[in-house]
């Protein structure tokens, strides 16, 4: 495992127990840094391309990515999970802010020269996201969460997990990308902030942008297809994969009902706990 990716994780652990002895929720400021890290990549993706097509190619790519990964996890989940629950009609949601980011950062950063010291400020940005996001997760932390909800998270983790690998091998073959990375991008489990950032420093700003975009677009199409789709609880919540313990929980509260805000939560932060492992493993293949 490389030097960024023990920094972050160890930043990471710290800052969970730190969060124990912290008396306010620091879950905003999480906000602010997300949007640094998009402008940041979007720019360094956008200053690397050298035509409107490649650009077009990198949001296509992406979307095919998400979709593959969305279906593989759903499918895997509805093998391996319970009966379907009675579920709940409910909203979408939509994170404007951050599409208005990447479209600033992609457009600023067709007029900034490609040697600018990206890659190293998005290195300080992954640590400091630690930090950030080690205290906003400690604060939901407990085991007794994790004990009460075992048995569905478990079922989450594996579609989660086996999901992104089917994906990430068919993706691989489909798009001809070397199965390492093929496998990086869909073990984002929808961390775009982390899974992006990370891919780009060792991969570079084209295939990171297409794991920040496509692990982006999960999210949202977490979003639009849990009002609408019909499943199990594992073959729900493993769409959302890092994102259900906070971004994606309140849809998963209002169509699942508030009994499976629990597994929602202790899923999502066992694979965001996971993800910092799991995508430089990936790499290394």
């Amino acid at each position: 495992m490389d030097l960024l990716s023990i920094g972050f994780i160890s930043l990471f652990v710290i800052s969970l127990g730190i969060s124990k002895f912290l008396n306010r929720n620091y879950d905003r400021a999480l906000t602010p840094i997300v949007l640094v890290l998009i402008l940041t990549i979007s720019a360094w993706a956008s200053s690397s391309l050298s035509s409107a097509s490649e650009i077009l190619s990198v949001i296509l790519l992406s979307l095919i990515y998400a979709l593959i990964v969305v279906f593989s996890t759903y499918v895997v989940g509805l093998l391996i999970g319970k009966a379907d629950i009675r579920l709940m009609d409910t909203k979408r949601e939509f994170k404007h802010s951050f599409i208005l980011a990447i479209i600033f950062g992609w457009a600023s950063g067709y007029f900034l020269p490609s040697y600018l010291p990206f890659k190293e400020a998005i290195s300080i940005e992954l640590l400091i996201l630690a930090v950030a996001a080690g205290i906003a997760v400690g604060n939901h932390f407990s085991w007794d969460l994790l004990k009460k909800s075992a048995r569905t998270t478990a079922l989450t983790l594996i579609a989660a997990i086996i999901g992104a690998l089917i994906a990430g091998s068919i993706a691989s073959i489909l798009l001809s990308i070397d199965l390492g990375t093929s496998w990086a991008i869909c073990l984002g489990m929808g961390w775009y902030t982390y899974a992006g950032p990370m891919i780009a420093t060792y991969k570079g700003s084209v295939l990171g942008s297409i794991a920040f975009l496509a692990n982006f677009i999960r999210e949202q199409f977490t979003f639009i297809l849990i009002p609408l789709l019909k499943g199990n609880p594992a073959s729900l919540i493993s769409i959302g994969g890092a994102t259900t313990m906070d971004d994606t929980l309140p849809i998963y509260i209002a169509r699942l009902g508030k009994d499976y805000s629990i597994p929602s939560i202790s899923s999502g932060l066992l694979l965001t706990i996971l993800v910092p492992f799991l995508i430089p493993l990936a790499l290394s293949f």
